[in-house]
């Protein structure tokens, strides 16, 4: 997914699953503005990784995208402020335009 955001507009780092992304959100000093999950990663469900994200105390903006979520995963993510979830499959236009929003808010 980084090529959809192929432009100087982004800095994008990418993870394989959820656990590499906490690792990577633990390496660093500074703070994402936007986050995207996939619900459905190898080794850490989208729910989870968020959670991860947010007993890290990281507030950042997220995106989730699944292809279906049951109404109490959907729930969970909206106790945890995920105001965005997008069906899979999702338009990239749409996806840029979330995006675009959420950073500069």
């Amino acid at each position: 997914m980084p090529f959809i955001f192929a432009s100087p507009r982004y800095e994008v780092t990418a993870a394989s699953d959820g656990i590499e992304a906490l690792a990577k959100l633990d390496a660093t000093s500074w703070a994402y503005d936007v986050i995207i999950v996939d619900e459905k990663m190898p080794r850490l469900r989208g729910v989870e990784l968020v959670a991860g994200i947010r007993r890290r105390g990281i507030d950042s903006k997220v995106i989730v995208l699944s292809a279906h979520l049951s109404p109490p995963i959907r729930k969970a993510y909206e106790r945890m402020n995920v105001r965005v979830v997008m069906e899979k499959p999702f338009d990239v236009e749409a996806l840029r335009s979330a995006v675009k929003e959420l950073a500069y808010r």
